[in-house]
């Protein structure tokens, strides 16, 4: 995992905490950690553990973006 991909994390999370989010820059900084994204649905990790960590995921406008990228298609 390199800095960057946990600094769009961490971005992410402040974003979610406040409660206040645009959903362009969301969209923006979650392509930038899709990679993590990954990492962490291929780990078995808990969704209890998922809801907190990758919060927006499971947005569902959010978690349309995820797919079409790893589908590669709009889906």
């Amino acid at each position: 995992m390199d800095d960057t991909q946990l600094g769009h994390k961490t971005s992410l999370q402040q974003i979610h905490q406040r409660g206040q989010w645009d959903s362009e820059k969301v969209c923006e900084l979650s392509s930038f950690s899709y990679y993590l994204q990954r990492q962490k649905i291929n780990s078995c990790i808990r969704v209890g553990t998922l809801l907190v960590k990758s919060t927006f995921l499971v947005v569902p406008e959010f978690f349309y973006g995820h797919l079409s990228e790893l589908l590669g298609f709009d889906v």
